[in-house]
């Protein structure tokens, strides 16, 4: 039998190697990523701010510790600060703070030291805080090109999330161009699902999405599909509309478990779902009709899960349902009352698709008219094509306004 100590030399004094050593034996739970780069160990004081930072239960709490040790942070600390920040006050009602400034001047000095993992959660964070800072946005963008092959998929998700949230898109090209090969590497070695749909909503939302990318989100999704609720199937659904990515297989299954827990349906899922039926023309009516007569049943008493689909949303369900020739006079009714009921906060692509869903349906006089009234009021901020489309809608159905009729020629 080989001594364990190095070379075979019998003094364990020199060289010795454990058989205990880190490495030797793989590790049953892999260690967190590091968030910046250092050579040195961390002060135990830092771990503590760590603790405190995230123990913090509220806004005021987390503040007046940071006010209070800010200035011997180290760059972990930064980072655990920010994305605390964004946990207890999402939404960002602290982000005109001074503090919350000084904390963001401390943090632009160390990006360029930060690891995937910090970069990913200070990205993450600041499009939680809805903080668009341009100076950050940009660092870690560059940063992130500099070392986008060490991204792992978790990286990549939140990453591409946060800038697809806050829309760093065309003005940030380099990013997009550097994160695609890191995400299909990602989703080929395997991924969390909730990283996969967060993955392919970025890319699609934000038209970046390629052939390649758009198959591995396909493959995980078929892999991953017996366990997945309404929510990821409708995300997944909606992200392959939204970038025109057909794929029959991933479709097909995405239907059949769609059957399987129709009753789980959520009106928002429903309609993502629809929707990117729709959109990619392979619409189901009588799924779509069961689906929507589920969302209009008797709500216990309370308003159904259809009367309280948000209005954006309610237009895209009804475009989808009109689009697969649904029949379902009660769904239409309610969908009619929505539009109507909320038609001085809708946008004019919401009106559109409201008007060209009513008028396959045989919408009501009142629901047109309603509309009619809108495109008149709103004629000029119409697009042409918007005009066309609510000029036949209207046609024969409601009087179409002088400000709307001249828009038209």
């Amino acid at each position: 039998m080989r001594d364990a100590s190095a070379n075979g030399a019998g003094n364990g004094s020199v060289g010795k190697i454990s058989f205990y050593a880190p490495g030797y034996f793989p590790s049953s739970k892999p260690s967190v990523p590091p968030i910046y780069a250092t050579t040195l160990r961390r002060s135990k004081e830092a771990l503590e701010v760590d603790g405190k930072l995230r123990d913090a239960s509220n806004s005021q709490e987390l503040w007046g510790f940071i006010a209070s040790a800010l200035p011997r942070f180290d760059t972990g600390n930064l980072v655990v600060a920010f994305t605390t920040a964004a946990k207890v006050d999402e939404g960002g009602s602290e982000i005109h703070q001074e503090i919350f400034l000084e904390l963001v001047e401390r943090l632009l000095s160390s990006v360029e030291s930060l690891e995937p993992r910090g970069l990913s959660m200070t990205a993450y964070s600041a499009a939680k805080l809805l903080f668009g800072d341009h100076r950050l946005w940009s660092q870690l963008s560059a940063a992130s090109c500099r070392c986008c092959h060490r991204f792992g998929a978790t990286d990549v998700a939140k990453a591409t999330w946060a800038f697809a949230k806050l829309r760093f898109v065309d003005e940030m090209p380099e990013f997009w161009q550097c994160m695609v090969e890191p995400a299909i590497a990602a989703l080929r070695t395997g991924a969390r699902f909730v990283d996969v749909s967060m993955i392919a909503w970025a890319f699609a939302s934000t038209q970046r999405a390629t052939a390649a990318l758009m198959e591995e989100v396909a493959r995980e999704t078929l892999q991953a599909l017996p366990e997945l609720p309404p929510r990821s199937i409708a995300g997944i659904a909606w992200a392959f509309a939204k970038a025109g990515a057909q794929h029959q297989q991933l479709f097909t299954q995405l239907r059949e478990r769609a059957k399987l827990v129709l009753r789980e349906f959520s009106a928002h899922d429903a309609a993502a779902f629809c929707w990117a039926f729709s959109a990619l023309g392979c619409a189901d009516s009588s799924l779509f009709t069961e689906l929507a007569l589920h969302l209009d049943s008797d709500g216990s008493h309370r308003a159904t899960a259809l009367r309280r689909l948000s209005p954006p949303l309610a237009a895209e369900f009804s475009w989808a349902l009109a689009s697969a020739s649904v029949e379902a006079p009660s769904v239409f009714a309610t969908l009619q009352e929505l539009c109507v009921s909320n038609m001085e906060i809708l946008e004019t692509e919401d009106v559109c698709g409201f008007a060209w869903a009513f008028a396959t349906q045989n919408g009501t006089a009142v629901t047109f008219d309603a509309i009619a009234r809108y495109a008149e009021r709103y004629a000029g901020r119409l697009r042409p094509a918007e005009v066309n489309l609510l000029c036949w809608a209207l046609n024969g159905r409601a009087q179409i306004g002088p400000r709307l009729r001249a828009a038209q020629r």
